[in-house]
Formats: structure tokens, sequence, C-alpha cells
């Protein structure tokens, strides 16, 4: 339905543009003879700056490249293909780039039409000055062009602005952190294998089996991060059938010592024993060391308030076992000791845990509840960014929603992740037209209420804790300055 909308806005728009180079051009071949000019009466001398004139063009726009009309007819044509084609690979906010091409469209179009009905000749007719004449949509493509030059600046300059913003190897939506990925610089090493038994066995088996150095969820977790190939393929799923003669590709990323130094920062921490720590992370805090981000992260913090953590997993991120994006806040739970992260690790990893979040969007979902599943990928224009991609090209993303409260022009959901994708709630929600209020990467950046940040926060999470056999249910309230978005909400 929306790349019908986008055609239907083309094809009108344009369609106007048409109309009104069809319009003028006739009033001048109706009313002008050939080669001659018109002035309204008592305007005679602006003849030197400006007139209407009815001047027959055999050439391309401006009168340049004069008896090249098959040429330009047969390059209209293309002209049109394309726009019908490059037009639906455009993103939903580059107006610019929708606007251009839609006055591209309309000019080639007017233009086109004068030559298949009047033998090639194109009917010119605004006279400024010396300058060449022109007609309506000799002015549509010209200004279409500026336009497109524009948008492609300020294209440009919006990908600087999200590779300063957001880096969505470092970032997630829940995302839970099995192995297979660090934070800064890492040693690579290629483990080629082969499958030679007759008797078909699962992926994450045969490795167990074959590289004993590594636990079963971090073998798992090296699949889910697209590590490891079967005869040359991405392998999707952890229990991949393999059959004689396979050949398995696994690349094993191997942390770089760091030095991590403690830092006295202040946690609100909502639960601790020996093997866990429950703390409901501030917006603008970063999760774990990154470029750009080499201190004052919740690693950093928490170091400090449980030094014993540091080089759990033999990793340089100690004790994550899940994420969440810079700017989300809410609960996040941490590994004390290696049994734990074990133990937290295989519940994110079979999907056992639930996490709740609370988001404000913009408009309101086409249901008031509902599940989207919709994989999610590396956006393959913008390498900085996330996207929705088809089925088999992306990593199976599912959230659920329900609607909380709803107001004139905003919705509270309340979001519950079966996967966590990077950046999973945002996408799916822009997925649904009703992006995260405050969400400038996915969604609208000018808002209609005052938010300090992306609306997003994990405020609830249920899992089972090392060594206990009952779930448990930790809750984050909302922060105030999402809280006080409500209140003025409420109030209109």
């Amino acid at each position: 339905m929306k790349v019908l909308r986008n055609y239907l806005t083309l094809f009108v728009s344009a369609g106007i543009l048409v109309i009104l180079d069809q319009w003028t051009k006739t009033l001048v071949r109706t009313n002008i003879p050939a080669g001659g000019m018109w002035l309204p009466e008592g305007w005679e001398n602006l003849a030197p700056y400006a007139r209407v004139v009815h001047w027959h063009n055999t050439g391309a726009a401006f009168g340049m490249f004069k008896n090249g009309a098959p040429v330009f007819t047969i390059l209209a044509f293309v002209v049109i293909i394309a726009i019908l084609f490059f037009y639906r690979e455009i993103e939903q906010g580059d107006w610019f780039l929708r606007i251009a091409l839609i006055m591209q469209m309309g000019g080639a179009i007017g233009n086109l039409t004068d030559r298949l009905l009047f033998e090639g000749v194109v009917t010119d007719w605004i006279s400024v000055g010396n300058f060449a004449v022109f007609n309506v949509a000799d002015a549509s493509i010209s200004v279409g062009t500026v336009v497109m030059v524009l948008g492609i600046w300020i294209m440009e300059r919006r990908e600087r602005q999200i590779k300063r913003e957001s880096d969505p190897q470092n970032e997630s939506d829940g995302e839970s952190l099995t192995g297979g990925r660090g934070f800064h610089l890492m040693d690579e090493r290629l483990v080629e294998l082969r499958f030679d038994s007759p008797q078909q066995d699962r992926l994450d088996h045969f490795l167990v089996e074959n590289l004993p150095e590594f636990s079963r969820s971090r073998l798992q977790g090296m699949i889910k991060n697209e590590l490891v190939t079967v005869n040359g393929e991405i392998a999707k799923k952890t229990g991949l059938k393999l059959g004689q003669g396979a050949q398995i590709s696994v690349r094993i990323l191997q942390s770089q010592p760091t030095d991590l130094q403690p830092e006295a920062i202040p946690l609100d921490i909502i639960f601790e024993n020996d093997d866990v720590i429950v703390i409901n992370k501030s917006a603008g805090m970063v999760v774990h060391p990154s470029a750009g981000h080499d201190s004052g992260t919740l690693v950093h913090a928490a170091l400090a308030h449980a030094p014993k953590m540091e080089g759990i997993g033999g990793e340089i991120r100690p004790g994550v076992v899940h994420r969440l994006d810079k700017d989300t806040s809410g609960i996040i739970i941490m590994a004390k000791n290696d049994a734990a992260l074990q133990s937290l690790q295989a519940q994110f990893m079979d999907r056992s845990v639930k996490k709740v979040y609370l988001a404000l969007v913009d408009g309101a979902p086409p249901t008031p509840k509902g599940r989207v599943e919709a994989p999610i990928g590396r956006d393959p224009k913008h390498r900085k960014k996330m996207a929705i991609l088809t089925p088999g090209k992306g990593r199976d993303a599912i959230s659920e929603y329900k609607t909380l409260e709803s107001f004139a022009d905003h919705t509270l959901l309340e979001v519950s992740i079966l996967t966590g994708r990077t950046h999973q709630i945002r996408l799916h929600c822009a997925f649904l037209e009703s992006p995260v209020t405050g969400d400038i990467l996915y969604g609208h950046r000018k808002q209609k209420v005052k938010v300090p940040r992306q609306f997003l926060h994990a405020a609830r999470l249920v899992i089972i804790l090392p060594h206990e056999t009952k779930a448990r249910t930790f809750k984050a309230p909302l922060p105030e300055e999402l809280e006080s978005v409500l209140v003025e909400l409420r109030k209109k």
C-alpha cells in the first residue's frame, strides 16, 4: 500500500505539471503566430527583459542541440522509465529527492507530448533577457535538477550525522550477546571443518564436538552473528542439518586485551545477589566500550561496583548478556560470574526471557494490538542503519504490541520482543507507520510534542536467575522525563 501511495503521488503531481505545461503551450499556439511576441498592453517597455513568444524548438531544453528531436524523444522515454524505477528506491523521508523526480518526470512528459504530437517540435514561450527561450517543462526539469542536488547534499549530511549518532553494532533493543563479537579491534582466525558422517547432524552439535574450547552458547552465538558458513552460504539456523561432505567455515573473533578502568558512576540497582546485578539504566549511557565511547559506560560503572566481574567469559564486555540503545532507558541484567553468564545467555538464546518495553509512537498502529514478523538486517543503502528486509535476507524478528493509552496524535504501546535484533522495536514501529516518538533515525525529525529523546523504555524483565527454578519479574518505572511527556499529552 505504501508503494502504491508513493506512485500515486508521483503520477498526480507530475500530471499537474504536464497539464500546466500543455495548457500554457496551447494558449501560445492559439493566440501568437509562430515567431511572434506578446506583452500585456502598457507593458511594452519590458520587452528587452521579459516577454512571451511563440518559438519552435527541435532540440533540447533552452534551444540546445537543434534538430536532435529523434534522439531526445528516445531519451525522454529512457528518463521516464528510469524515474519510475528509482522512485520506489527513495527512502520515505527523502522528500527533496521525491520532489526532484516528480518535477523531472512532469517536465520530461510535457516535452515528450509535444514531440509526439507535433513531429518532434516543442513549443517554447518564456523569454527572459538574452537567455534562451524555454517553457514550463524546461523550468520543471531545471528546478528539479537543483532540488536533486540539494537533496543529495542533505542526504550526505544526514549520513554523516547517522555515523555520529548511531552504531548498530554497539546498540540494540535488548539484543542477546552470546559471543562472536567484541567491542574494539579484534584478531580473527578462520577454522575450516568437514562433515564426513553419512548420518545427518545439527550444525551446533557438530561444532560443539569439534571446537571443544567454546561453550555451546558461544558457538550458537557465532551462528546467530553470521560467523559460520556451510558450503559457502551463511548458516541461518543453529539446528541446520548437515549432510555428508558439507564444508563448514567458522570465523573466530578473539578479543584484544584492554585496560578497562572501573569508574565510580552511580547506578540505579534494582536487584543484586552473588550471581547477577539488575540495573535500571539511564538514557544517554552506553552499555559497553566502543568506538567513541572509551569511558563512562555501564561496564565501567559495573566494574567499580563489582570488581570481580572483570574478565568473566574471557570477554572485554565483562558480565554483559544483552544490550539497550544508548538513548533507551530501563532494565538490563549483568552476570557476576561465568556460571551465571552461561545460564542467562542460554535463556536469551532459547527466547524464554520476557522483555517488555513502553513506547510512545507517532500516530497509531493499524490495530490496537498485533504482532509484527519482519526480518531485520543491515540497510543496503546506509550501512550504519538497520532495515526491514525481505524474508531470507534478514534475521527473523518478532514483536508483539498492545495499546495502553491513546492520545490525539500519539499512542502509548506496550511492546514485547520475542527476538532481540538491533533497533528491533524502532524498526517495527516505523514499519507500522507509527515510529517511536523522538526517534530521528527511523522516525520523524519534527515532533508534535516535545521529547528529550526517543520515547522507549525497558519496563519489565522476566527471567529465571541462576540456581533458581521459578522466574522472577523485575520492573523499572518510567523515567520522570518521559512521564512528564505523558502528563502533557493528557492535558490536551
